[in-house]
């Protein structure tokens, strides 16, 4: 579970999971585990936490709608993600990881 691996330190800082390749991301058996489990706690959090109920799903259909355009993944991230305090929101997504 995700609260393994934010236990264990082991879970990637937001600004590096946005950027990563698609091989990293199923790179391994443990790091297809970390990708997948943070991906879905991340969109949780997104969908149903108070701290991103009101930009947060916004700022996720643009990143995503960029990445099915095609463009680079670092440039979708900064068109997308960019604006935000990423440390203040993983800040806060791992206090809501604590409440799951």
């Amino acid at each position: 579970t995700i609260q393994y691996f934010i236990e264990q330190k082991r879970f990637l800082p937001l600004s590096q999971f946005f950027r990563q390749p698609d091989e990293e991301f199923v790179g391994s058996e443990e790091a297809a585990a970390r990708n997948y489990a943070q991906a879905w706690s991340f969109m949780h959090f997104v969908l149903h936490s108070k701290a991103m109920k009101k930009d947060g799903p916004k700022t996720c259909r643009k990143y995503f709608k960029l990445l099915r355009e095609g463009h680079p993944r670092d440039k979708a991230y900064q068109d997308s993600f960019g604006k935000l305090n990423l440390k203040a929101v993983q800040d806060e997504w791992l206090e809501y990881m604590k409440t799951l």
